[in-house]
């Protein structure tokens, strides 16, 4: 084989790792099935390889698998918090992950967790400070989460942020009142506005990954 073709063989080689690795590194939280699924919701489910999970809006939790014997858990929500609207779930080095958004009635934030894999006791939480919560986006040993106006991204080791932005909804338009799923870009992170019927364009975010320095932002 001649040294052109071994190079070209090479860098075909580097392009797929990097591309597989990359794709790895990312990967969303899923999306608890809540009941009931028409008004507020009174319990989430949802299972990972070796656990199936149910959790009330008070957030007491049980943890059951075919060997071993149910596990109560309970999440740390003030007095007269409950969980409202969508529990997103993850796994990370074998713990579990969750994202969610309580209220007492009259106002609504967001929280990450993260639970020991063995004792399901509180590693750390961290508080998402805004409600309309989305699903977060796991980045390797980092996760990004949103809320209306706010996006940031945490560490998975520490529960610290690295970078947050707040303030970012717009009261003349209603832009950034909610987002999708967040998409990396290479070094850029893009945060897009869910649709919804009081804007006809998406308004998009784009952030720097590493250091949080915002890029552009498109209403």
């Amino acid at each position: 084989m001649r040294r052109n073709e071994i190079a070209i063989l090479i860098i075909l080689v580097l392009i797929l790792t990097t591309s597989g690795s990359s794709q790895e590194l990312s990967r969303s939280f899923s999306i608890a099935k809540s009941s009931p699924t028409n008004f507020e919701p009174t319990t989430f489910e949802f299972s990972t390889a070796n656990h199936n999970y149910s959790i009330t809006n008070y957030g007491k939790g049980l943890r059951g698998s075919s060997n071993d014997t149910p596990q109560s858990f309970s999440l740390p929500l003030n007095k007269d918090d409950y969980l409202t609207s969508s529990l997103y779930y993850a796994e990370y080095q074998g713990d579990l992950l969750l994202i969610g958004e309580v209220s007492d009635g009259d106002y609504g934030s967001g929280f990450i967790v993260r639970l020991d894999k063995r004792t399901l006791r509180i590693k750390w939480k961290q508080i998402v400070n805004a409600f309309n919560v989305g699903q977060g986006l796991i980045d390797g040993d980092y996760t990004y989460v949103t809320g209306i106006g706010f996006i940031g991204k945490v560490s998975l080791k520490t529960g610290a942020y690295v970078w947050r932005h707040q303030d970012l909804y717009q009261r003349s338009n209603s832009a950034f009142n909610s987002f999708d799923l967040p998409e990396v870009e290479g070094n850029i992170v893009v945060f897009r506005e869910s649709s919804h019927y009081l804007r006809k364009k998406i308004a998009v975010i784009k952030v720097e990954r590493s250091k949080g320095k915002i890029i552009s932002v498109d209403t």
